[in-house]
Protein backbone atom coordinates (compact mmCIF):
# COMPACT_ATOMS: atom_id res chain seq x y z
CA UNK A 1 0.00 0.00 0.00
CA UNK A 2 1.35 3.43 -1.00
CA UNK A 3 1.27 5.99 1.79
CA UNK A 4 1.22 9.72 1.04
CA UNK A 5 3.10 11.47 3.86
CA UNK A 6 1.13 14.67 3.28
CA UNK A 7 -2.12 12.91 4.17
CA UNK A 8 -2.78 11.33 7.58
CA UNK A 9 -2.55 7.53 7.78
CA UNK A 10 -6.09 7.12 9.00
CA UNK A 11 -7.53 8.86 5.92
CA UNK A 12 -5.73 6.30 3.75
CA UNK A 13 -7.07 3.24 5.57
CA UNK A 14 -3.90 2.26 7.51
CA UNK A 15 -4.65 1.20 11.09
CA UNK A 16 -2.52 0.76 14.20
CA UNK A 17 -3.12 -2.40 16.22
CA UNK A 18 -0.81 -1.74 19.19
CA UNK A 19 -3.20 -1.63 22.13
CA UNK A 20 -0.47 -1.49 24.80
CA UNK A 21 1.41 1.58 23.51
CA UNK A 22 -1.91 3.28 22.75
CA UNK A 23 -3.12 2.90 26.35
CA UNK A 24 0.25 4.06 27.68
CA UNK A 25 -0.04 7.19 25.58
CA UNK A 26 -3.57 7.71 26.92
CA UNK A 27 -2.20 7.44 30.46
CA UNK A 28 0.36 10.13 29.65
CA UNK A 29 -2.44 12.34 28.35
CA UNK A 30 -3.96 12.42 31.84
CA UNK A 31 -1.01 14.59 32.90
CA UNK A 32 -0.84 15.34 36.60
CA UNK A 33 -4.23 13.69 37.06
CA UNK A 34 -2.49 10.35 36.51
CA UNK A 35 -2.05 10.41 40.28
CA UNK A 36 -5.82 10.24 40.64
CA UNK A 37 -5.71 6.96 38.75
CA UNK A 38 -2.73 5.70 40.75
CA UNK A 39 -4.36 6.55 44.09
CA UNK A 40 -7.68 5.13 42.90
CA UNK A 41 -5.94 1.90 41.91
CA UNK A 42 -4.29 1.68 45.34
CA UNK A 43 -7.64 2.21 47.07
CA UNK A 44 -9.29 -0.48 44.97
CA UNK A 45 -6.35 -2.75 45.81
CA UNK A 46 -6.99 -2.18 49.53
CA UNK A 47 -10.68 -2.90 48.94
CA UNK A 48 -9.79 -6.19 47.24
CA UNK A 49 -7.47 -7.26 50.07
CA UNK A 50 -10.09 -6.55 52.72
CA UNK A 51 -12.76 -8.34 50.72
CA UNK A 52 -10.75 -11.57 50.41
CA UNK A 53 -9.79 -11.52 54.10
CA UNK A 54 -13.38 -11.23 55.34
CA UNK A 55 -14.47 -14.87 54.59
CA UNK A 56 -11.93 -16.18 57.13
CA UNK A 57 -13.70 -14.27 59.92
CA UNK A 58 -17.03 -15.67 58.78
CA UNK A 59 -15.49 -19.16 58.69
CA UNK A 60 -14.35 -18.83 62.32
CA UNK A 61 -17.81 -17.62 63.37
CA UNK A 62 -19.46 -20.56 61.60
CA UNK A 63 -17.10 -23.05 63.25
CA UNK A 64 -17.81 -21.58 66.69
CA UNK A 65 -21.56 -21.96 66.21
CA UNK A 66 -21.30 -25.41 64.58
CA UNK A 67 -18.98 -26.77 67.30
CA UNK A 68 -21.26 -25.45 70.01
CA UNK A 69 -24.32 -27.10 68.45
CA UNK A 70 -22.65 -30.43 67.62
CA UNK A 71 -20.90 -30.80 70.99
CA UNK A 72 -23.78 -29.41 73.04
CA UNK A 73 -21.54 -26.82 74.69
CA UNK A 74 -22.08 -23.13 75.25
CA UNK A 75 -21.27 -20.88 72.29
CA UNK A 76 -18.65 -18.22 72.99
CA UNK A 77 -20.80 -15.18 72.33
CA UNK A 78 -18.02 -12.76 73.24
CA UNK A 79 -15.68 -14.08 70.54
CA UNK A 80 -18.56 -14.38 68.08
CA UNK A 81 -19.53 -10.74 68.67
CA UNK A 82 -15.91 -9.64 68.27
CA UNK A 83 -15.63 -11.47 64.91
CA UNK A 84 -18.93 -9.96 63.76
CA UNK A 85 -17.75 -6.44 64.60
CA UNK A 86 -14.49 -7.09 62.75
CA UNK A 87 -16.49 -8.16 59.71
CA UNK A 88 -18.59 -4.99 59.85
CA UNK A 89 -15.45 -2.84 60.12
CA UNK A 90 -13.72 -4.67 57.24
CA UNK A 91 -16.68 -4.28 54.89
CA UNK A 92 -17.17 -0.63 55.89
CA UNK A 93 -13.53 0.28 55.17
CA UNK A 94 -13.69 -1.70 51.90
CA UNK A 95 -16.80 0.23 50.86
CA UNK A 96 -15.17 3.59 51.59
CA UNK A 97 -12.03 2.65 49.64
CA UNK A 98 -14.06 1.52 46.65
CA UNK A 99 -16.22 4.67 46.70
CA UNK A 100 -13.17 6.95 46.93
CA UNK A 101 -11.34 5.09 44.15
CA UNK A 102 -14.37 5.28 41.86
CA UNK A 103 -14.74 9.00 42.58
CA UNK A 104 -11.12 9.71 41.69
CA UNK A 105 -11.43 7.74 38.45
CA UNK A 106 -14.53 9.75 37.45
CA UNK A 107 -12.73 13.05 38.10
CA UNK A 108 -9.74 11.96 35.99
CA UNK A 109 -12.04 10.81 33.16
CA UNK A 110 -13.96 14.08 32.98
CA UNK A 111 -10.82 16.24 33.08
CA UNK A 112 -9.10 14.08 30.46
CA UNK A 113 -12.14 14.24 28.17
CA UNK A 114 -12.14 18.04 28.37
CA UNK A 115 -8.36 18.13 27.70
CA UNK A 116 -8.69 15.86 24.65
CA UNK A 117 -11.42 18.04 23.15
CA UNK A 118 -9.23 21.14 23.64
CA UNK A 119 -6.25 19.37 22.04
CA UNK A 120 -8.36 18.40 19.02
CA UNK A 121 -9.78 21.91 18.72
CA UNK A 122 -6.29 23.45 18.79
CA UNK A 123 -4.93 20.81 16.41
CA UNK A 124 -7.49 21.40 13.68
CA UNK A 125 -6.53 25.08 13.55
CA UNK A 126 -2.90 24.14 12.84
CA UNK A 127 -3.64 21.77 9.93
CA UNK A 128 -3.36 23.13 6.41
CA UNK A 129 -6.48 23.60 4.30
CA UNK A 130 -5.19 21.15 1.70
CA UNK A 131 -4.82 18.40 4.29
CA UNK A 132 -8.27 19.13 5.75
CA UNK A 133 -9.82 18.96 2.28
CA UNK A 134 -8.42 15.45 1.88
CA UNK A 135 -10.29 14.32 5.01
CA UNK A 136 -13.97 13.55 5.35
CA UNK A 137 -15.82 15.96 7.62
CA UNK A 138 -18.13 13.29 9.03
CA UNK A 139 -15.19 11.12 10.06
CA UNK A 140 -13.59 14.12 11.78
CA UNK A 141 -16.86 14.80 13.62
CA UNK A 142 -16.96 11.16 14.72
CA UNK A 143 -13.48 11.48 16.22
CA UNK A 144 -14.39 14.73 17.96
CA UNK A 145 -17.69 13.40 19.35
CA UNK A 146 -17.97 9.61 19.53
CA UNK A 147 -14.35 8.68 20.11
CA UNK A 148 -13.62 11.36 22.70
CA UNK A 149 -16.81 10.42 24.53
CA UNK A 150 -15.74 6.76 24.64
CA UNK A 151 -12.38 7.78 26.09
CA UNK A 152 -14.03 10.14 28.59
CA UNK A 153 -16.55 7.60 29.85
CA UNK A 154 -14.34 4.49 29.94
CA UNK A 155 -10.70 5.64 29.91
CA UNK A 156 -9.78 5.64 33.62
CA UNK A 157 -12.06 2.68 34.39
CA UNK A 158 -9.88 0.50 32.17
CA UNK A 159 -6.98 0.98 34.60
CA UNK A 160 -8.75 1.01 37.97
CA UNK A 161 -11.16 -1.85 37.22
CA UNK A 162 -8.38 -4.01 35.82
CA UNK A 163 -6.17 -3.38 38.88
CA UNK A 164 -9.04 -4.15 41.25
CA UNK A 165 -10.12 -7.29 39.38
CA UNK A 166 -6.63 -8.76 39.03
CA UNK A 167 -5.75 -8.09 42.69
CA UNK A 168 -9.00 -9.65 43.91
CA UNK A 169 -8.52 -12.68 41.66
CA UNK A 170 -4.95 -13.24 42.88
CA UNK A 171 -5.98 -12.62 46.50
CA UNK A 172 -8.83 -15.14 46.27
CA UNK A 173 -6.48 -17.78 44.88
CA UNK A 174 -3.94 -17.22 47.68
CA UNK A 175 -6.56 -17.31 50.45
CA UNK A 176 -8.23 -20.42 49.00
CA UNK A 177 -4.98 -22.37 48.91
CA UNK A 178 -4.17 -21.27 52.46
CA UNK A 179 -7.60 -22.47 53.61
CA UNK A 180 -7.90 -25.81 51.74
CA UNK A 181 -5.88 -26.65 48.64
CA UNK A 182 -8.26 -29.42 47.51
CA UNK A 183 -11.31 -27.19 47.38
CA UNK A 184 -9.15 -24.46 45.84
CA UNK A 185 -8.24 -26.69 42.90
CA UNK A 186 -11.86 -27.78 42.46
CA UNK A 187 -13.04 -24.16 42.47
CA UNK A 188 -10.37 -22.89 40.10
CA UNK A 189 -10.75 -25.47 37.31
CA UNK A 190 -14.07 -24.13 35.90
CA UNK A 191 -12.99 -20.52 36.42
CA UNK A 192 -9.75 -20.99 34.49
CA UNK A 193 -11.64 -22.69 31.66
CA UNK A 194 -14.06 -19.76 31.61
CA UNK A 195 -11.19 -17.26 31.53
CA UNK A 196 -9.67 -19.06 28.53
CA UNK A 197 -13.04 -18.80 26.80
CA UNK A 198 -13.16 -15.06 27.54
CA UNK A 199 -9.73 -14.56 26.00
CA UNK A 200 -10.87 -16.28 22.83
CA UNK A 201 -13.94 -14.03 22.70
CA UNK A 202 -11.81 -10.91 23.15
CA UNK A 203 -9.59 -11.83 20.21
CA UNK A 204 -12.64 -12.66 18.12
CA UNK A 205 -14.50 -9.44 18.94
CA UNK A 206 -11.63 -6.99 18.40
CA UNK A 207 -12.16 -6.79 14.64
CA UNK A 208 -15.86 -6.05 15.12
CA UNK A 209 -15.13 -3.09 17.42
CA UNK A 210 -12.76 -1.68 14.81
CA UNK A 211 -15.32 -2.13 12.04
CA UNK A 212 -18.02 -0.49 14.17
CA UNK A 213 -15.87 2.60 14.81
CA UNK A 214 -15.02 2.85 11.10
CA UNK A 215 -18.68 2.50 10.05
CA UNK A 216 -19.72 5.22 12.53
CA UNK A 217 -17.25 7.58 10.90
CA UNK A 218 -18.50 6.69 7.41
CA UNK A 219 -22.12 7.20 8.49
CA UNK A 220 -21.41 10.60 10.05
CA UNK A 221 -19.50 11.61 6.94
CA UNK A 222 -22.30 10.61 4.56
CA UNK A 223 -25.06 12.29 6.58
CA UNK A 224 -23.02 15.49 6.99
CA UNK A 225 -22.11 15.78 3.32
CA UNK A 226 -25.59 14.97 2.02
CA UNK A 227 -27.36 17.42 4.31
CA UNK A 228 -24.82 20.19 3.75
CA UNK A 229 -24.97 19.76 -0.03
CA UNK A 230 -28.57 18.63 -0.39
CA UNK A 231 -29.30 21.03 -3.23
CA UNK A 232 -26.26 19.87 -5.19
CA UNK A 233 -27.17 16.22 -4.62
CA UNK A 234 -30.71 16.82 -5.84
CA UNK A 235 -29.67 18.84 -8.91
CA UNK A 236 -27.19 16.19 -10.08
CA UNK A 237 -29.61 13.28 -9.41
CA UNK A 238 -27.48 11.88 -6.60
CA UNK A 239 -30.36 11.02 -4.26
CA UNK A 240 -30.52 7.37 -5.30
CA UNK A 241 -26.75 6.96 -5.03
CA UNK A 242 -26.75 8.60 -1.58
CA UNK A 243 -29.61 6.36 -0.45
CA UNK A 244 -27.77 3.29 -1.73
CA UNK A 245 -24.61 4.32 0.12
CA UNK A 246 -26.62 4.92 3.29
CA UNK A 247 -28.21 1.47 3.13
CA UNK A 248 -24.84 -0.16 2.54
CA UNK A 249 -23.15 1.64 5.47
CA UNK A 250 -26.17 1.11 7.72
CA UNK A 251 -26.22 -2.63 7.04
CA UNK A 252 -22.49 -2.90 7.72
CA UNK A 253 -22.87 -0.85 10.94
CA UNK A 254 -25.78 -3.05 12.07
CA UNK A 255 -23.78 -6.24 11.57
CA UNK A 256 -20.60 -4.94 13.27
CA UNK A 257 -22.50 -3.38 16.21
CA UNK A 258 -24.65 -6.49 16.66
CA UNK A 259 -21.65 -8.83 16.64
CA UNK A 260 -19.54 -6.69 18.97
CA UNK A 261 -22.36 -6.27 21.49
CA UNK A 262 -23.36 -9.90 21.18
CA UNK A 263 -19.86 -11.13 21.97
CA UNK A 264 -19.49 -8.51 24.72
CA UNK A 265 -22.81 -9.61 26.23
CA UNK A 266 -21.74 -13.25 26.21
CA UNK A 267 -18.79 -12.59 28.51
CA UNK A 268 -20.79 -11.83 31.71
CA UNK A 269 -23.11 -14.75 30.92
CA UNK A 270 -20.13 -17.08 30.58
CA UNK A 271 -18.67 -15.94 33.89
CA UNK A 272 -22.06 -16.44 35.59
CA UNK A 273 -22.32 -19.96 34.18
CA UNK A 274 -18.81 -20.78 35.37
CA UNK A 275 -19.62 -19.35 38.81
CA UNK A 276 -22.68 -21.58 39.13
CA UNK A 277 -20.60 -24.63 38.25
CA UNK A 278 -18.13 -23.58 40.95
CA UNK A 279 -20.95 -23.40 43.53
CA UNK A 280 -22.10 -26.92 42.68
CA UNK A 281 -18.61 -28.41 42.81
CA UNK A 282 -17.81 -26.72 46.14
CA UNK A 283 -21.05 -27.96 47.73
CA UNK A 284 -20.62 -31.54 46.52
CA UNK A 285 -16.92 -31.84 47.34
CA UNK A 286 -17.35 -29.96 50.62
CA UNK A 287 -20.12 -32.32 51.76
CA UNK A 288 -17.88 -35.32 51.02
CA UNK A 289 -14.96 -33.77 52.93
CA UNK A 290 -17.20 -33.04 55.94
CA UNK A 291 -18.38 -36.66 55.97
CA UNK A 292 -14.74 -37.76 55.90
CA UNK A 293 -13.96 -35.36 58.74
CA UNK A 294 -11.25 -33.53 56.75
CA UNK A 295 -13.12 -30.21 56.47
CA UNK A 296 -15.31 -28.02 58.66
CA UNK A 297 -18.56 -26.18 58.04
CA UNK A 298 -16.72 -22.89 58.21
CA UNK A 299 -14.37 -23.97 55.43
CA UNK A 300 -17.32 -24.75 53.16
CA UNK A 301 -18.97 -21.41 53.97
CA UNK A 302 -15.70 -19.59 53.21
CA UNK A 303 -15.32 -21.38 49.88
CA UNK A 304 -18.88 -20.60 48.87
CA UNK A 305 -18.02 -16.91 49.38
CA UNK A 306 -14.71 -17.37 47.55
CA UNK A 307 -16.56 -18.93 44.61
CA UNK A 308 -18.83 -15.88 44.56
CA UNK A 309 -15.88 -13.49 44.85
CA UNK A 310 -14.12 -15.20 41.93
CA UNK A 311 -17.10 -14.34 39.74
CA UNK A 312 -16.68 -10.63 40.46
CA UNK A 313 -13.08 -10.25 39.20
CA UNK A 314 -13.75 -12.50 36.20
CA UNK A 315 -16.82 -10.47 35.27
CA UNK A 316 -14.96 -7.20 35.82
CA UNK A 317 -12.00 -8.43 33.80
CA UNK A 318 -14.39 -9.41 31.00
CA UNK A 319 -16.08 -5.99 31.06
CA UNK A 320 -12.75 -4.18 31.37
CA UNK A 321 -11.30 -6.08 28.41
CA UNK A 322 -14.38 -5.25 26.33
CA UNK A 323 -14.01 -1.57 27.31
CA UNK A 324 -10.28 -1.71 26.54
CA UNK A 325 -11.12 -2.71 22.97
CA UNK A 326 -13.43 0.27 22.51
CA UNK A 327 -11.10 2.73 24.25
CA UNK A 328 -8.06 1.51 22.31
CA UNK A 329 -9.84 1.91 18.97
CA UNK A 330 -11.06 5.39 19.92
CA UNK A 331 -7.59 6.37 21.15
CA UNK A 332 -6.02 5.20 17.90
CA UNK A 333 -8.40 7.35 15.87
CA UNK A 334 -7.94 10.42 18.08
CA UNK A 335 -4.15 10.08 18.27
CA UNK A 336 -3.87 9.58 14.52
CA UNK A 337 -5.67 12.87 14.04
CA UNK A 338 -3.39 14.55 16.59
CA UNK A 339 -0.36 13.18 14.68
CA UNK A 340 -1.47 14.82 11.42
CA UNK A 341 1.30 16.99 9.88
CA UNK A 342 0.82 20.66 10.74
CA UNK A 343 1.51 23.83 8.80
CA UNK A 344 5.00 25.23 8.94
CA UNK A 345 5.73 27.76 11.64
CA UNK A 346 5.97 31.14 9.93
CA UNK A 347 6.30 33.27 13.05
CA UNK A 348 10.01 33.87 12.37
CA UNK A 349 9.52 35.28 8.89
CA UNK A 350 10.00 39.01 8.33
CA UNK A 351 7.01 41.22 7.75
CA UNK A 352 6.18 42.22 4.20
CA UNK A 353 7.45 45.68 3.21
CA UNK A 354 4.89 48.41 3.69
CA UNK A 355 5.75 50.39 0.56
CA UNK A 356 5.54 48.11 -2.45
CA UNK A 357 5.34 49.42 -6.03
CA UNK A 358 5.16 47.23 -9.06
CA UNK A 359 5.53 48.18 -12.69
CA UNK A 360 4.70 46.05 -15.69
Amino acid sequence: MTVNPAIPRWSQGEKSKNIGPTLLRLLRCFGKYRWYIYIGSVLTLVNSILTVIAPNYLSRMTNLVADGISEGTEIDLGLTTYLALCLVAIYAVAFLCEAAGTRLAWVAEEINGDALRKMLSEKISRISVGTLDSMRSGDIMSRFANDTDNIRSKGADCFTNMASAVSMFVGCIIMMFLTDWRLAVITLIPNLLGFMGIRMMIRWSQKYYRTQAKDLGRMNNLVSEVFDGLNVVSVYNGVDAARKSYVEINDSLYVSAFRSRFVGGLMPQLTGFVNNIGYVLVCIAGALFILEGTATYGTIVAFIIFAKLLNQPLARIANALANVQMVAVSCERVFEFLDTPEMEDESGKADAPKDVKGRV
